[in-house]
Formats: C-alpha cells, sequence, structure tokens
C-alpha cells in the first residue's frame, strides 16, 4: 500500500476528520463498485488514515475506538486486496475473461484427450474464476453461479486426473476397447466361445471406462451404449449355449463342479497372479505400516512355529489413507516380500458382473482359488466400490455381494487359514460396519513426510540423467508439502518433459562433448545441444536439422524440476483429509 501525509485539520473546518474518514469511504465503495480500483484504494488509504487521526484526537471513549478500530482493519484488508490485484501484470482483459478463455482452451485440449493439458487448464481456470469471485463479483448471484460452474471443472480435472494415474499404456482405453472386440469376434467366428465371452465382457468394461473419462460426446457415448449393449447380449447367448452343452449327459454333482471350476477359469482371467518386483526399499517413508504389514503379514508366513496357540494371525487388514499415498504400491511390496505366497490383486469393478447372481459365484471363485493356492493374499483395489455401508437405494445384487463377501472372510472350519485378505481404501467411513470388523487390523498410509518425498524424487527419476544434488533433492522434498506420492511422480514426469521442449523450441544449437548415443563409453566432440542465440560457436538450426545421434539432450536440471512444481498442485483437498482425520479420530489410526 501506498504511503501518504497525515491529514492536516483547520481548527475552523466545518467537518470532524471522522465525518471526512466516512465521506472518503463511502467514496472509495462506490468507486470499488464501479471496479475503478486504483481510484478505490487511494481513497480507502486516505480513510484509514483520517479515522487514526480522529481516533487519537476526536474520540472521547475507548469502546467508540474500538468500533472503528474493526472497521479500519476490514477497509486494510479491502486495501490489501486490490493492492495485490493492481500489482499484478498488467493485462488487456479481466480476470474474469482469462477464466473463460482458459476453459475454452481446456475443453479443446479434453476433446482432443490432451488430458495432462487438460487438467492444467482446468484448475488454472478455477484459480482465475476464484480471483474473479474475489475481486470483480459485485453480486451474491454471479458469485452463486460461478462457484457451481467451478465445481463442474475441478470434478472434470479430478476425473481426469484419475484417469492419468492409470498405469500408463500405448493406447487409448477406447483403442483397447476396439481391440478386445476385434478379438472376440475373431475367437467367436472360429467357435472359440469361452475365449470369445471373456473378450466381449473385457471390451465392455473398458468401453464403461472410456464412456466415464474420455467420451465427452453425448451422441458418441449413446453409440457405444448401444455396441455395448450388443456385446452383452451376443455373450449371454454363447453363456446359454456352453451352459446347455454343459448340462447334456451330466448329472447334478458333475454340474456343480463343471459350473464351480468354469468360474474358477472365468475369474483368471480377471486376477492378476503373477508376482510384483516391488520391494520394501522400493517404497519410500511409510516405515511404520512397514514394519506393522513385516509383523502381521510376513512373519506369519516366513516363521509359522512362531504363530501358534493364541498368538493371533490376521486374516483381514486395511490398507487406509489418502488418495495417491502408496497403499497399492505397499500391497505390492508384500506381494514380493511373501516369497512362499500367491497373490491375487483384483479391482472391485472386476467383480461387479453384469449377470444376476454372478458377482456372488464369482467372490466364492476368488476365495476357492485362494484356498487351493494358500499361503494366498487377495489384495482387493477400491474395496468401498464393492463394500459400502447399506442404505435403501441398494440393489438386492449388491446386498447380495455384501453378504457372500461376508461369509468367505469369516470362513468355516479354519478354511481360511494361510489366506489374508489385504483391502485397499482411500474412503473408509463408506465401509460397511460388518466389513469393517472383518478387517481385523487397520493400517493408516498418510502422506508422506518431506524425507520420503525426498526419496520418491530420487526414486522416480531413477537414472535419468541430471545434474540435481543432495541439496535439491533436499529442497524438493521440503517444498512439496502436501504432495501424495502420485502427485510427486506427475511432478517429475512433467519435469522430465522440459529438456525436450528446450529441444523443440529453441533456435539456435552449438557443440558439445557429450557421451556417444551409440556406445555411452565413448565421449565424442561434435554433438549439438540446444543454447542461446549469443553463445560461441551457436548455429541457427532447428533440432529437425540435427542429425539423430548428433543430438545431445540437456541434463534435467533444478530449474527444470522448479517449473513443474509451479504448474503442478498438491491432489488431495483439505476436505478429504478432515474426513480421514475425523475417521482417525472415531476409530483410531490402527488396531
Amino acid at each position: 500500500m501506498s504511503a501518504s501525509t497525515s491529514p492536516k485539520k483547520s481548527p475552523n473546518s466545518s467537518t470532524s476528520t471522522l465525518q471526512e474518514a466516512i465521506d472518503l469511504v463511502i467514496k472509495a465503495t462506490e468507486e470499488d463498485k464501479n471496479k475503478n480500483y486504483a481510484e478505490a484504494l487511494g481513497l480507502y488509504e486516505s480513510a484509514i488514515e483520517y479515522f487514526q487521526y480522529a481516533m487519537k484526537y476526536e474520540m472521547p471513549t475507548e469502546r467508540a475506538k474500538e468500533s472503528i478500530q474493526a472497521k479500519c482493519q476490514q477497509y486494510i484488508d479491502r486495501a490489501e486486496k486490490l493492492d495485490e490485484y493492481l500489482k499484478k501484470p498488467p493485462n488487456s482483459t479481466t480476470t474474469f475473461q482469462e477464466a473463460i478463455d482458459l476453459v475454452t482452451k481446456a475443453t479443446e485440449e479434453d476433446k482432443k484427450h490432451n488430458y495432462t493439458e487438460a487438467v492444467r487448464l482446468y484448475e488454472s481456470a478455477v484459480e482465475y474464476f476464484q480471483n474473479a469471485m474475489k475481486y470483480e463479483m459485485p453480486t451474491e448471484r454471479a458469485k452463486e453461479s460461478i462457484q457451481a460452474k467451478c465445481q463442474q471443472y475441478i470434478d472434470r480435472a479430478e476425473k481426469l486426473d484419475e484417469y492419468l494415474k492409470k498405469p500408463p499404456n500405448s493406447t487409448t482405453t477406447l483403442q483397447e476397447a476396439i481391440d478386445l472386440v476385434t478379438k472376440a469376434t475373431e475367437e467367436d467366428r472360429n467357435h472359440n466361445y469361452a475365449e470369445a465371452v471373456r473378450l466381449y465382457e473385457s471390451a465392455v468394461e473398458y468401453f464403461q471406462y472410456t464412456m466415464k473419462y474420455e467420451i465427452q460426446n453425448e451422441e458418441a457415448k449413446e453409440s457405444i451404449r448401444t455396441k455395448c449393449q450388443q456385446y452383452i447380449d451376443r455373450a449371454k447367448k454363447i453363456e446359454e449355449y456352453l451352459e446347455s452343452k454343459n448340462n447334456i449327459g451330466s448329472d447334478t454333482d458333475d454340474d456343480s463342479g463343471s459350473t464351480k471350476r468354469k468360474m474358477m477359469d472365468k475369474m483368471e482371467g480377471v486376477i492378476v497372479t503373477e508376482k510384483p518386483n516391488v520391494r520394501w526399499d522400493d517404497v519410500a517413508g511409510l516405515e511404520g505400516a512397514k514394519a506393522t504389514l513385516k509383523e502381521a503379514v510376513i512373519m506369519p508366513i516366513k516363521s509359522q512355529h512362531m504363530f501358534t496357540c493364541k498368538k493371533p494371525t490376521w486374516t483381514g487388514i486395511l490398507l487406509f489413507g489418502p488418495p495417491g499415498s502408496g497403499k497399492s504400491f505397499l500391497a505390492k511390496a508384500v506381494a514380493t516380500e511373501a516369497v512362499s505366497s500367491t497373490f491375487f490383486s483384483v479391482s472391485s469393478p472386476n467383480l461387479i458382473s453384469k449377470w444376476i447372481g454372478e458377482s456372488e459365484q464369482q467372490v466364492r471363485a476368488l476365495f476357492d482359488m485362494a484356498r487351493e493356492h494358500k499361503p494366498s493374499i487377495i489384495f482387493i483395489d477400491q474395496v468401498d466400490a464393492l463394500l459400502a455401508s447399506r442404505s435403501e437405494k441398494e440393489s438386492e445384487s449388491a446386498r447380495r455381494i455384501k453378504t457372500e463377501f461376508l461369509f468367505q472372510m469369516q470362513g468355516v472350519d479354519n478354511q481360511n487359514d494361510g489366506v489374508l485378505v489385504l483391502g485397499e481404501t482411500n474412503m473408509p467411513w463408506v465401509l460397511d460396519s460388518a466389513i469393517r470388523r472383518r478387517f481385523e487390523k487397520w493400517v493408516y498410509i498418510p502422506l508422506p513426510e518431506a524425507p520420503a518425498r525426498t526419496s520418491m524424487f530420487r526414486l522416480n527419476l531413477g537414472d535419468t540423467p541430471n545434474s540435481l544434488n543432495d541439496q535439491d533433492y533436499k529442497e524438493l522434498g521440503f517444498s512439496t508439502d502436501g504432495f501424495s506420492g502420485a502427485d510427486i511422480n506427475i511432478v517429475v514426469r512433467e519435469a522430465l518433459m522440459q529438456p525436450i521442449r528446450k529441444v523443440q523450441s529453441t533456435t539456435h544449437f552449438c557443440k558439445v562433448s557429450a557421451p556417444s548415443s551409440n556406445n555411452p563409453n565413448v565421449l565424442v566432440h561434435d554433438t549439438l545441444t540446444p543454447c542461446t542465440p549469443d553463445t560461441p560457436g551457436a548455429m541457427e538450426i532447428t533440432w529437425e536439422q540435427v542429425p539423430w545421434d548428433k543430438l545431445h539432450v540437456p541434463l534435467l536440471s533444478m530449474n527444470d524440476m522448479r517449473k513443474s512444481l509451479a504448474n503442478i498442485k498438491p491432489s488431495i483437498n483439505e476436505e478429504d483429509l478432515e474426513r480421514i482425520k475425523k475417521f482417525i479420530e472415531d476409530f483410531g489410526q490402527e488396531k
């Protein structure tokens, strides 16, 4: 705020300093409403000085002074906001117009499937809208309207962010769905009906995913829904045919065994049984959680003689915490370290079938397979999607799935000895109370602390050539408070693009000594790297004119990391953290 001199009063002044201050505030408010912010700022500052003068020389009581002091604080706060707004870089458009432009660009990038850029633009637009509401919106109705729009953009950005956190893949989900349908049709024509059914159903799941995250056009969605129904109908007809074929010449017991075996065979298509390759050392931080899991999972498997009589072995463990905090990654480490066990990994949506009664059969088949291969670990991702609290609006099918799951987790005659159910959820408060009781052990996976975040940056960069030193890594760890492991992964991926962008955007290259692209052990002296036009020996060419084996991409630098951090914000909001905190207060961090 600018400084000015104190008001000079004449003894014969016809008005008091207090009245002049009030008049100045009235004018300041009018100019503020008319968006004449520079004028409003000057008037607010003058009014504050007059109020201070009045408090010093004219106010007879402390109560009157306190009342004016409170008002002054309001005007000071408003003046500081205006001052902050006016110090923004000059722009020909209002913040509100900038927000609209950003939303337009975000929508375009969204339609082109440039989701990373779309998320960035949606988030920037929301920030601009929030500034507009703070400084430019005159009415509450206008603010409410913008707030509603902002929520839509936030929701879309969160959906895209969730989609981007899927394991990287070379094709879109839509293309994967199309490929699966093509394979299903081929197997159908070749009379490989069981495989055709599996592929049709997988394709439908992929199409449903793409309608949720990739397709925005309602007409396109409707077209996909129609196609999906055709694939569902075809799969159902094939299943009916296979069922009738299996029933011929079979008695009831044979049929029951065949159905069970068939369901178990089918489940193999949605269950990942191969061993991950994630060690404890690959998990940054979470020392408390790792110690708990070693005690609860690894020791009973490796040293069974220690867990006899009344020493407890857990049959259900729940990992809970904010999204992206490393729960699934930690589960993979458990699977790797539990060397003699079989690891079954399944996502909740994959257990929910389109056919009546089949979901319960799939749950039974899952546990039957785990019992056949024990010691075994069943890891269920997004367990809240499958086992949320019962409600009146819940379907009969969903109720039956919960009942079956409760029954299977309970086990009879010690049939679950050697079978551990490991669940993961971001929303433990939505779980059915009976399900929570089945998970005898809870392990809270918090957001990483600074040392863990430092390690995560090192792990994510791996052997990528870079110029970062220990102090740089520490700075990154301390400057990312509130970031999850998934957020840090995105920061690093974005930073890794910075050297490539330098290559793309530069207009000049110069020769440097660098390892040969054909043999990294050989140093060559004629590679070309981006440089500024005033660099000695600079050549005005584009990257497309540089032979690929002579192109030297600059090392990743700390500035690249800082640029990435400037564009990426934590994905976990305060509301989610508060709900988890409330859950911990109600039920405990561990049990």
